[in-house]
């Protein structure tokens, strides 16, 4: 309910600003007077949180060719040609746009997942550029790499929270983990940014993993030695009594 209130709050404010911009500009009084209500954003949103839980699920289940990956473009596309053939007005096409996007904003960066110290979904199949079809996902990635930028500044997408690891530079690695490759040039700064953060806590928990297996390794061979000790400890102590006797 929480999100649902949030995403349905930023895509108002947002909406009512934009009308406010254009009555400013066209001084046209509908974009004062005309209503600005519904709960389309809430729906964009839900169906971004699908793409997200279940993004290979068939939305039919007798008809693999629509998957719920392929819901936000759907949605947004339909909005689009309905506003276009005059079955809906502008506002409407908003609250469908501004309700995927801060859907999508609200569970990248911000959701708070159960078990999870870290906010958002750092997955790469859920980047911006995902919520599009190929011809469009260069301008999606370019938005993304604009929101995680913004909200970067503003704190919202720390990929490590508090000390947990100290971030690597890119070409060194411990002696015992495997090295980090070189990031492509091609690569955006924003993105390369959240792959070495990744690399480094992929580095770090493989280096504890080895070394809880050097510990336990080394606590198995100490544990294996103590009754070999023992039997040498009886001899010894059988032989010197027999040279006693003797």
């Amino acid at each position: 309910k929480h999100n649902q209130a949030a995403v349905n709050f930023a895509t108002m404010l947002t909406i009512f600003i934009i009308m406010v911009a254009c009555y400013a500009t066209t001084a046209d009084m509908k974009f004062l007077l005309s209503p600005v209500c519904g709960f389309s954003a809430a729906n964009a949103a839900f169906g971004v949180a699908l793409k997200q839980l279940a993004p290979n699920q068939n939305c039919v289940a007798s008809f693999d060719k629509i998957k719920f990956k392929h819901l936000p473009a759907i949605v947004i596309a339909c909005a689009v040609v309905c506003y276009g053939v005059g079955v809906t007005q502008f506002k409407d096409l908003l609250l469908v746009v501004f309700g995927t996007y801060y859907g999508w904003l609200y569970l990248r960066y911000l959701m708070l997942y159960p078990g999870n110290t870290i906010r958002g979904d750092s997955n790469e199949d859920f980047a911006f550029k995902t919520l599009w079809p190929g011809p469009l996902r260069p301008i999606g990635a370019m938005f993304g790499n604009i929101t995680f930028g913004c909200c970067e500044m503003c704190g919202f997408c720390k990929v490590v929270d508090g000390p947990v690891v100290e971030e690597l530079p890119r070409t060194a690695a411990p002696s015992t983990s495997i090295p980090i490759p070189e990031v492509p040039d091609t690569v955006s700064e924003a993105e390369r940014k959240q792959s070495e953060r990744r690399r480094a806590l992929a580095v770090k928990a493989i280096n504890e993993r080895i070394e809880q297996l050097k510990r336990a390794q080394k606590a198995k061979a100490a544990e294996a030695s103590k009754p070999a000790d023992a039997t040498s400890a009886v001899e010894s102590s059988a032989t010197k009594s027999k040279d006693a006797t003797d």
